[in-house]
């Protein structure tokens, strides 16, 4: 059976299958647990408003650990690597766009991105198109109200 974990921001990812990644200096602790990261050459990022972007962006996984670089020198984090069945929750930018079971199930299969504004990372259900990274799976509303279980979309991954 494949390895299938619902986890994101705030989950306890100490138990998930993980290897470490560099982070490049010039910030402090810029990456924390649960959020989503970018592959950047050697190194990887947070990931950034309206990615990720299939053919632009590599999706290198989610952090399980707090990244460690300073303003003068590189670091590293911990990151769980989008396994082909692991499975996501982020906040939803527009909750009450999924408000309902059937709001929220007229979106299963569309493929998406991650919004971040002000820091803080969500999924935008309305920036929906072929060449989107994440693709929004089958959830209970009533049990996770606000948020978007997603999977990535392995053609946007390094293990692509």
């Amino acid at each position: 059976m494949a390895f299938i974990s619902k986890f994101g921001p705030g989950a306890d990812l100490s138990t998930v299958p993980s290897f470490p990644r560099q982070v490049a200096s010039g910030t402090t602790s810029s990456i924390p647990v649960g959020a989503p990261v970018l592959k950047n050459g050697q190194y990887v990022t947070l990931v950034t408003n309206g990615t990720p972007v299939i053919g632009t962006d590599i999706l290198a996984g989610t952090a399980v650990s707090n990244s460690t670089e300073t303003a003068s020198a590189a670091g590293s984090v911990s990151v769980a690597s989008p396994l082909p069945d692991a499975l996501v929750y982020f906040n939803a930018k527009n909750p009450s766009l999924i408000a309902t079971q059937s709001q929220y199930n007229a979106l299963v299969g569309s493929y998406v991105l991650f919004d971040v504004t002000a820091g803080v990372i969500t999924v935008d259900t309305t920036a929906t198109g072929s060449t989107h990274g994440l693709e929004i799976v089958d959830s209970d509303v009533s049990v996770n109200p606000g948020k978007v279980l997603v999977r990535y979309r392995l053609s946007g991954t390094e293990l692509n």
